[in-house]
C-alpha cells in the first residue's frame, strides 16, 4: 500500500487543472497513490483529466461525479477510496513545491504519534500564477507567528491554515468523522476537530501557491454574497459556534468570540423572511450576555418577531 494518499479536487478546473496535476506529479517523494475527485463539473474539466491520466499516470484513480456533492460530500467521496495512512488533498486550481510531500511527511515522521497533522504556509497567487505578494497564514492572521504545538485556542478565533498544504493521518481523520457537508468552512471544522487530538506540526516553508480568481470561495462569501450565500454562511457559523462550544478545552477566550458568533448569525436567521428561531433558541445553553439571553428568551418563547426586536432594541444589541 501506498504511503499517502493525494486527492485532487477538481470542480470547473479545466483551465488550471493540468498544472496542478503535474505539481503532484513532480513530487520527489514517490511513495503515493493519486486520486481525482471531479464533482460534477461543467466544463471539460473531466476529459481534461482523463486525457492528463492516460499520458502521465495511468495508476490514478478517476471519480467522476455524475451529480454535484459539494467540497465536503465529493471529498468524502474520495477519502472512501484512500489506502495510505497519510492523506492529503488539493484543489486542482493550486500548485505544489516539488518537496512539499517530502517535507511534511518528514515533520510528521518526527512528530509524536498524537499529532494529527502536519502543514506549511502557501504563496497566493492570481489566475496567471502569478504571485501576488502574500502568504497565506499573514493574510488570514497578520502578525500571528506559527509553530508548532497545541494550536486549538488561535484556530479557534479565525483560520489561518491552507488546505492544500495539509498532510492528515488517516487514522484521525476516521476518528474525528467525515468532512461536515452542512458548512461552508469544511475545512478550518476539520483542523479544528483535529486540533482536539493533539499537537499540530508546523513547517516553516512555503510549499504550494494558493490561486485567488474570480469566483473563490474568499471573494463570493465576503465581496458580494448574495441572500442564499449569506443564509448558508449565517447557518455555517451557528453549526461551527455549537461544535466549538462543545470543545472542553477551548480558552475562555474562544469561548466568548463563539458565543458572539453564534448570537449574532442566530438573530440573522430570526429576522429573515423565513424567521427561523432554532438557532437563538440552541444559543440558550451558551449565552452569558443579559442582553443575549434576553432576545434569544423572548424568541424562543414564540412571541412575534415584533416583540423580539423591541427587546433588541431595549437591549441595544
Amino acid at each position: 500500500m501506498p504511503r499517502v494518499s493525494v486527492i485532487a479536487q477538481c470542480y470547473n478546473h479545466a483551465r488550471f487543472l493540468v498544472e496542478c496535476l503535474e505539481s503532484v506529479e513532480a513530487q520527489t517523494f514517490r511513495d503515493f497513490e493519486l486520486i481525482i475527485v471531479d464533482d460534477a463539473s461543467t466544463d471539460d474539466s473531466v476529459g481534461r483529466i482523463r486525457d492528463w491520466v492516460a499520458r502521465r499516470r495511468p495508476a490514478a484513480r478517476v471519480l467522476a461525479l455524475a451529480a454535484n456533492h459539494g467540497v465536503a460530500g465529493a471529498l468524502n467521496a474520495a477519502l472512501a477510496a484512500t489506502t495510505g495512512s497519510l492523506v492529503i488533498r488539493v484543489a486542482t486550481d493550486d500548485i505544489w513545491h516539488p518537496a512539499l510531500l517530502d517535507r511534511l511527511v518528514a515533520a510528521l515522521d518526527a512528530a509524536p504519534a498524537q499529532a494529527p497533522m502536519a502543514f506549511s504556509d502557501a504563496a497566493c497567487v492570481d489566475a496567471e500564477s502569478r504571485d501576488l505578494g502574500r502568504r497565506f497564514i499573514a493574510m488570514h492572521r497578520p502578525g500571528f507567528v506559527p509553530r508548532s504545538g497545541a494550536m486549538l485556542d488561535e484556530l479557534a478565533v479565525g483560520n489561518f491554515i491552507p488546505a492544500p498544504t495539509v498532510l492528515m493521518r488517516k487514522a484521525a481523520l476516521d476518528a474525528v468523522g467525515a468532512f461536515d457537508a452542512r458548512l461552508m468552512y469544511e475545512d478550518w471544522d476539520m483542523w479544528l476537530r483535529l486540533a482536539t487530538r493533539g499537537p499540530l506540526v508546523f513547517v516553516p516553508e512555503v510549499l504550494a501557491q494558493y490561486r485567488i480568481v474570480d469566483g473563490s470561495l474568499a471573494r463570493t462569501l465576503f465581496e458580494s454574497p448574495d441572500a442564499v450565500t449569506s443564509t448558508r454562511l449565517a447557518q455555517t457559523h451557528c453549526l461551527m459556534a455549537e461544535k466549538v462550544l462543545t470543545f472542553p478545552v477551548v480558552h475562555e477566550s474562544g469561548r466568548r468570540f463563539w458565543r458572539t458568533v453564534h448570537f449574532e448569525n442566530a438573530l440573522k436567521l430570526f429576522l429573515r423572511p423565513e424567521s427561523d428561531r432554532r438557532p437563538l433558541r440552541k444559543g440558550l445553553r451558551w449565552y452569558r450576555s443579559p442582553r443575549h439571553v434576553a432576545v434569544s428568551m423572548t424568541a424562543s418563547l414564540g412571541l412575534p418577531r415584533t416583540w423580539v426586536e423591541r427587546v433588541r432594541g431595549l437591549a441595544r444589541v
